[in-house]
């Protein structure tokens, strides 16, 4: 059976889909916030954390140095903007 280039590089480079998938789905929370709809918004970005963190546990265990250290480096980035988010729906609400 040949392999498609898509297939050899997704084989090859799992850790870039598995940065990617978690971003997107923060990305989403992150505009389902702007649009008001905060609760579909956590829910959103805890699955994006989800996905990094089962990234994270599997670059550990393949030992996948460069990938652990993106991994970390984009759970670093989501955390910090939930908690953002947070705050700012604690501003709104004392509004």
């Amino acid at each position: 059976m040949i392999e498609s280039g898509f297939t050899a590089f997704a084989r090859s480079h799992w850790v870039i889909g598995g940065v990617v998938t978690s971003l997107l789905a923060h990305l989403s929370g992150l505009q389902s916030f702007e649009y008001k709809k905060n609760d579909f918004a956590f829910l959103q970005s805890c699955i994006g954390i989800m996905i990094a963190v089962i990234l994270l546990g599997w670059t550990i265990a393949r030992g996948e140095w460069v990938g652990l250290l993106l991994t970390i480096g984009v759970l670093y980035f989501e955390i910090r903007s939930i908690r953002r988010m947070l705050k700012e729906h604690e501003r709104q609400s004392i509004r």
